[in-house]
């Protein structure tokens, strides 16, 4: 799928700037987008290497600003700080 396109939409978290973080499961990444729906960016790509996502499944930020993130295929969960 292009940029902006979803397959198989899953967890949603908004970070506290109002930006949509989309966990997007058959697309192996997270797609970002504005407040008002515009399509701003992306990361994650398919793989099996420690970098690299699968199925992300649900997301979530905690007070300080860093994104959780869990993967239906992997035993544990990712934290990408804020400041990264």
């Amino acid at each position: 799928e292009s940029p902006g396109q979803l397959y198989a939409p899953q967890g949603l978290a908004f970070d506290s700037h109002g930006s949509l973080f989309v966990a997007d499961l058959l697309n192996a990444r997270v797609q970002v987008f504005s407040a008002d729906g515009e399509y701003l960016r992306h990361f994650g790509e398919r793989g099996t290497f420690p970098q690299q996502l699968e199925n992300p499944k649900d997301l979530a930020f905690d007070s300080e600003g860093n994104l959780y993130l869990t993967d239906s295929r992997r035993p544990y969960f990712r934290i990408f700080s804020r400041s990264a």
